[in-house]
């Protein structure tokens, strides 16, 4: 079985350790990014027994040292659980002061951290959304909180123009713009939208906007059930800019689990291991309001190519799960340096395992051999495996990836054999080279670890 006779994780002992309020403490719901040349991690905010969490900090990954982020100037986001977040392009440069002391390598982009939704102490979502100039330690309140429902009138009709307030939804950056989908409104009730949020313009836009005569509405199919606690990624897909058109693709939102209804348990919800790709165009993630506000094609009345594709691969995928982790680091690049490929990696997360008649995990390695066995009980479980989603490209260039096999990097075993726990609201980061796993729950407490690994890869 992968990673039990050599983990693949190796531990990252802080150079400040044991010193007071030298290091984040143990938590998860956090939001982690990395800088643009893979040397710092960001951690903001989350929860742990003391309460929520409003904190920010900075990892150096070379020197193994944490600091604490002071905000200075201005308000800061009101504290608040089960948010998202994700780098993101630049603000306008008009309501930033000139950065200082940024790290050689970052780029002209910065780095810039987006918050949005998430529940206040009293139960109350938020459809807010902030960023975090890392580099000038500056909150910007980007999208003020909004009336729920708002409504915009369009012709003879009229559509919903702001997302309702929701926590434990997906989110992650498509191109220029925040892609973010589902969750639980403030009501409790799941969500099963996609919006994109522009921070140049500040304006949001919903994905499938279209008349019911149009193209697209016509072309729409099945999608994900409404859900919670599930992964969003996108795969970015490499093109010409001479000869990108609005309708190229720019790369595919890979959904993954979460917690949802499925048939025979409609008064509860239960984990989830279902996979779904959304393709879009480069109109849908085009940075500013140049585009449309990601809503057009080109043509009149045609809504971005918003038609979910759900995925069934053959060979065996991570179990059901809720609260794992996802990220995009790496992309195939053929010969003429157009993208042939893409990994994506899922770490973690509370969900259904099988057990042997040993009372070892059955992951995707021992499958051949279980299958004589009887099967094994179903527990649920806090999982430490980490799975690699291959992705290939279309050969057109309005294609994006399609997924091609999962492949278990590191699988479960007995407990304590990993020196990285099972967890979930854990998050996973690319940074440089190597996958960085901070945080989460563990079953008996929340972690302050970071763990980095180089995962086999079929990139060489």
């Amino acid at each position: 079985m992968p990673g039990l006779e050599t983990s693949i994780w190796e531990a990252l002992e802080p150079s400040s350790s044991g010193l007071a309020d030298s290091e984040p403490a143990g938590r998860c719901g956090h939001v982690a990014v990395a800088s643009g040349d893979g040397r710092r991690l960001i951690v903001i905010g989350g929860y742990n027994p003391e309460g929520v969490l409003s904190d920010a900090w900075e990892f150096h990954l070379e020197r193994r040292e944490w600091d604490r982020i002071s905000v200075t100037g201005g308000p800061s986001p009101p504290e608040r659980t089960f948010f998202r977040g994700c780098a993101g392009p630049p603000l306008p440069s008009a309501t930033l002061p000139q950065p200082q002391g940024t790290e050689a390598g970052e780029g002209e982009e910065g780095l810039f951290a987006y918050v949005f939704g998430g529940m206040d102490a009293e139960g109350n979502a938020t459809n807010a959304v902030w960023c975090l100039d890392v580099d000038n330690r500056t909150w910007h309140e980007v999208y003020r909180e909004q009336e729920q429902g708002l409504q915009q009138h369009v012709g003879a009709s009229t559509r919903t123009v702001v997302p309702c307030a929701r926590s434990n939804h997906a989110m992650c950056r498509a191109g220029g713009v925040l892609a973010v989908h589902g969750g639980e409104s403030s009501s409790g009730s799941l969500l099963g939208d996609v919006w994109f949020f522009h921070p140049t313009s500040a304006t949001w836009k919903e994905a499938g906007d279209a008349p019911p005569t149009s193209t697209a509405a016509a072309a729409a199919g099945p999608s994900p059930c409404p859900r919670s606690s599930h992964c969003l990624a996108f795969a970015a897909r490499s093109t010409d800019v001479s000869t990108t058109t609005s309708s190229s693709s720019a790369g595919t939102l890979v959904l993954f689990g979460g917690l949802g209804h499925v048939d025979g348990f409609e008064e509860e919800t239960m984990p989830l291991n279902d996979l779904w790709v959304l393709h879009l165009t480069a109109a849908a993630v085009a940075l500013g309001p140049g585009s449309d506000g990601g809503g057009s094609d080109g043509d009149e009345g045609e809504a971005v190519r918003c038609v979910w594709s759900s995925v069934l691969l053959d060979g065996v995928g991570p179990s059901p799960r809720s609260l794992a982790a996802i990220v995009t680091p790496r992309q195939r690049y053929g010969n003429t340096g157009s993208n042939n490929g893409a990994d994506l990696f899922l770490f973690g997360g509370y969900g259904l395992v099988e057990l042997s008649s040993g009372g070892m995990v059955v992951d995707g390695a021992e499958e051949e051999e279980q299958e004589e066995e009887e099967g094994g009980e179903i527990i649920m479980a806090y999982i430490d495996d980490l799975w690699r989603l291959s992705l290939e490209s279309g050969a057109a260039d309005a294609d994006g990836f399609a997924p091609k096999e999962w492949v278990n990097e590191a699988g479960m075993g007995f407990a304590g054999e990993s020196i990285v726990e099972g967890r979930n609201g854990h998050t996973l980061t690319w940074c440089g080279e190597k996958l960085v796993l901070f945080g989460g729950f563990v079953g008996d407490g929340f972690d302050a670890g970071v763990h980095v690994a180089e995962p086999p890869s079929s990139i060489d």
